[in-house]
């Protein structure tokens, strides 16, 4: 069985609090569903 992967792909013109705020947000998220 192969192993699932996400990716993604977009500009991270962030500063480090901004792009902290974004991948908690998103591993809140997918915290939330099953992969």
């Amino acid at each position: 069985m192969r192993n699932k992967m996400v990716a993604g792909n977009w500009k991270m013109n962030k500063t480090l609090p901004e792009a902290v705020q974004l991948t908690t947000e998103i591993n809140q998220l997918l915290q939330k569903k099953k992969i």
